[in-house]
């Protein structure tokens, strides 16, 4: 669906000013991204809204989205896939509740891979231009602000990224020696 999208526009776009330098697959891939993001958080934010769950919600959305922003991580061969599961994902963790003790634990572990896996920079990935080390430094900075806040919320969406962040197939900059 997504992409069905950004290709249409794209081939419009190239219609439109066929001089253009800009080749319709880097068109239609940043178009993708882009309506990924903006269906992603309005979806998600329209659910909450829906739900009573609009301030969680959007906690869900900036943490995730914050996090994985440097850190980086595994993606889905699909963007509408992507839009589905992470809408998903955002609509439910609010919902669910985790003791103090277990947001404690949980935070631990988050920490541990953030430091050892973080980044996990893939070929898809648009990062900062910021040095390794600086991208894990703030990677796991962010989850250690969950000491403090205490939020389920928040834990488990940086447990979700943390786990998007494992070299599970042969991939990410750890395996590769970038780290």
């Amino acid at each position: 669906m997504i992409e069905g999208l950004a290709n249409k526009i794209a081939l419009r776009i190239k219609e439109a000013d066929p001089e253009g330098s800009t080749s319709i697959e880097v068109m239609e891939y940043a178009l993708g991204v882009i309506f990924n993001l903006i269906f992603t958080v309005f979806l998600s934010c329209l659910i909450g809204w829906m739900t009573g769950k609009l301030i969680d919600t959007m906690i869900a959305v900036v943490g995730f989205g914050t996090l994985r922003y440097f850190s980086g991580g595994e993606h889905m061969k699909s963007l509408t896939a992507c839009t589905i599961i992470s809408t998903a994902i955002f609509s439910i963790v609010p919902y669910i509740a985790i003791n103090s003790s277990l947001v404690v634990i949980f935070t631990g572990i988050a920490t541990i891979i953030m430091i050892l896996f973080s980044p996990n920079i893939c070929e898809d990935t648009i990062n900062p231009t910021l040095p390794n080390s600086a991208l894990k430094a703030v990677s796991v900075l962010i989850v250690l602000t969950n000491f403090y806040l205490q939020s389920s919320t928040l834990i488990l969406v940086f447990l979700i990224q943390a786990m998007l962040i494992l070299p599970m197939r042969g991939g990410g900059s750890h395996e590769k020696g970038y780290s």
